[in-house]
């Protein structure tokens, strides 16, 4: 798998997200095929990707955990205990920093710009 994702660079991105209620910043991993981050409402992000059949995009699935009582950007409010849900999604092998991505996920939609800090490839 590791010799698959390696049109897919191992990289730090600022991830910029958007909602009907709301705005964040992440940090997020992306690393042989695992992704791990954290938001500003201390939100964390867990989980895996993988080449597409067309070798053009990445496939994969983010379990996204949200703390008590941290309303979300989709206008969702968490209450009284942390919620978990995941998330699919597509992306392009190459991630345009210019470009909002449109991810849907179980509490409405998410616009996302993601921007390259760091290749962790050596």
């Amino acid at each position: 798998m590791a010799e698959e994702l390696q049109m897919f660079p191992n990289a730090i991105y600022a991830t910029y997200l958007t909602g009907k209620a709301g705005t964040t910043g992440a940090l997020l991993v992306f690393q042989d095929g695992v992704i791990a981050g954290s938001d500003e409402g201390y939100s964390q992000y867990d989980g895996e990707y993988r080449l597409a059949p067309d070798h053009q995009n990445i496939v994969g699935s983010i379990k996204i955990s949200i703390p008590a009582g941290v309303p979300t950007i989709t206008g969702v409010l968490s209450a009284e205990r942390p919620f978990t849900f995941d998330v699919p999604f597509q992306f392009p092998v190459e991630l345009d920093p210019d470009t909002i991505y449109r991810i849907e996920t179980p509490t409405g939609p998410v616009n996302a710009k993601f921007k390259k800090l760091r290749t962790l490839d050596v």
